[in-house]
């Protein structure tokens, strides 16, 4: 794996509180790690209502993104461009917005007023990765 397809990016992150229906804003750092068929992802969430972060492991399969892609209409080469700006950009890409739901981490593409396309879903599942280790790729 060359180290030119491993970013680590500081994306801001909005999620729901539960039953009071509530947002609150944190953000989390996501280091993506892009390889010939699957995209891996460390994901770890800081928010003020924890004491510590949460760490999270992901991956999503290339066939899952171009199956997306097919369903929004957009050539392949374009909608992986696009998927990895929103990912890779420090800061969160413009026109994009990224979501904590239902043990989901979701990003966005926003199209209008009030109105986005979903681009991406991973289920997020609880990891013992540390922010050293995460960090120590940047």
């Amino acid at each position: 794996m060359e180290m030119d397809n491993i970013f680590l990016n500081k994306l801001p992150i909005v999620a729901a509180t539960g039953s009071e229906g509530g947002t609150w804003n944190h953000y989390a750092f996501i280091e993506s790690t892009w390889g010939e068929r699957k995209i891996l992802l460390k994901i770890i969430v800081f928010s003020p209502l924890y004491n510590t972060p949460l760490s999270f492991l992901s991956e999503i399969d290339h066939e899952v993104l171009q199956q997306t892609a097919i369903r929004l209409e957009r050539s392949w080469v374009s909608f992986l461009h696009e998927t990895k700006m929103a990912l890779c950009t420090e800061g969160g890409a413009n026109g994009f917005n990224y979501a904590v739901e239902e043990n989901n981490f979701v990003w966005r593409k926003i199209v209008g007023t009030n109105l986005t396309v979903t681009y991406g879903s991973v289920i997020l599942l609880r990891s013992q990765c540390l922010l050293s280790d995460v960090l120590s790729n940047s």
